[in-house]
């Protein structure tokens, strides 16, 4: 081989080994910045369904919902938000309790707003019930966004976790 290909080809490897050094380098502080701090909060939905029968021309929907915290340090939910698109819920009915803290803030939104503590791999479940207007099994698709906003102390702000759960009542065969 001539000195040129030589010299050529340590080049190649010499670059080729800096690139390999800073991409380790770079996982490295990823993995020790998330090892620190931790991963942002999830939430998961891990339930949903319908009730009926309990007051005369109404079912209920039923949502069950976790939030887990995947900081290394404590954070505060401070508020949830639930909007549909189809179903509409009534402010208020008679033979009806809503859950605590949960409000209908407009026919397709409800509100939660008690705090809520979550420790460090803490996790918090959520459930709730509420009452619409009896439509058909086949009219009973919905979009559900959920938006978990919670207080991170380490940041001092205001973080959110949006999600969108496709709700879905009918049979599947």
């Amino acid at each position: 081989m001539d000195q040129v290909a030589i010299q050529l080809a340590q080049l190649v490897a010499y670059s080729m080994l800096t690139l390999s050094s800073i991409l380790v380098a770079s996982v490295s502080l990823m993995f020790g910045y998330r090892q620190n701090f931790g991963w942002k909060p999830i939430a998961l939905v891990t339930s949903h369904g319908f009730s009926g029968g309990k007051i005369e021309g109404y079912y209920g929907a039923t949502l069950d919902i976790e939030i887990w915290n995947r900081r290394r340090y404590p954070v505060v939910v401070r508020h949830i938000e639930v909007k549909t698109q189809v179903i509409e819920f009534e402010r208020s009915l008679k033979g009806s309790i809503y859950p605590d803290n949960w409000f209908v803030n407009r026919k397709n939104q409800l509100i939660y707003r008690t705090e809520i503590s979550l420790d460090p791999s803490g996790k918090a479940p959520l459930s709730f019930e509420l009452p619409f207007k009896k439509r058909t099994l086949d009219d009973l698709v919905d979009l559900f966004t959920i938006r978990i906003d919670y207080f991170d102390p380490r940041l001092a702000k205001l973080e959110a976790i949006d999600i969108e759960y496709k709700f879905h009542f009918a049979v599947v065969n």
